[in-house]
């Protein structure tokens, strides 16, 4: 079918290994179009971030095309980081984000690379300071991140995921960093799905505190219900 989605609740909204929402409940939708040739298209709505010290809903979106070589699959497209209305405080910068991403998949297992077409989250020269805390060198356009999936079906329904990645910041090393992330889900049946996993990062706490005074890199649990539909 070429219509597909999910919605869910959250024990907390972590990207990368960082809390989106300084570890509180997030509710999540997502809807996909898919196109026999390989094309999609698709957008992510959270209703509440807390990125950057101010709250804000998250409406990202996203396409690229899909192409196979034997088993393989290669995946090639662009996401967006919306953040609507919502800009830095002090220096005002949008954190609104673009990246190109290309993957290759081989069963259960998947690599991803993505790059930063605009600034990583608003940060340049005007958003260091005040902002990251970082003294000011320029644009962080060109920061990357790489990953790797395992997603591996177990018996009775169970799904072993695994993860690993690495983000570094273009001209700000001070917030490069390492995550990882070791989970199981449940196929409960009727389209609902119900997971747990652990996650941690090795990032610096003093660049990821937020005002609450809350590491949003820090090792955390993650526990999460969805339905997926059609």
């Amino acid at each position: 079918m070429p219509f597909s989605g999910d919605i869910g609740v959250y024990s907390d909204y972590v990207a990368r290994g960082l809390s989106y929402t300084s570890e509180r409940t997030s509710f999540q939708g997502h809807v996909e179009y898919d196109w026999a040739r390989g094309p999609y298209v698709g957008a992510v709505l959270d209703h509440h971030t807390s990125w950057a010290g101010s709250e804000s809903v998250e409406a990202d979106a996203y396409g690229g095309i899909i192409t196979h070589i034997a088993e393989v699959a290669i995946d090639t497209g662009m996401y967006s980081w919306i953040y609507p209305g919502h800009r830095f405080p002090v220096s005002q910068n949008l954190y609104n984000t673009v990246e190109a991403y290309v993957g290759i998949n081989y069963k259960v297992v998947g690599v991803k690379a993505w790059y930063e077409l605009t600034d990583y989250f608003g940060l340049n020269g005007a958003s260091a300071r005040p902002n990251y805390g970082l003294p000011p060198n320029g644009s962080s356009q060109g920061s990357r991140y790489i990953e790797g999936n395992l997603a591996l079906p177990l018996p009775r329904g169970f799904t072993l995921n695994l993860h690993a990645g690495h983000q570094w910041i273009q001209r700000y090393s001070r917030l490069n960093y390492t995550d990882a992330l070791i989970g199981a889900q449940k196929d409960l049946g009727r389209g609902f799905l119900l997971g747990a996993a652990r996650t941690d990062t090795n990032a610096e706490p003093a660049l990821y505190t937020d005002s609450r005074g809350i590491n949003l890199a820090r090792g955390k649990w993650l526990v999460y219900l969805k339905w997926l539909f059609p």
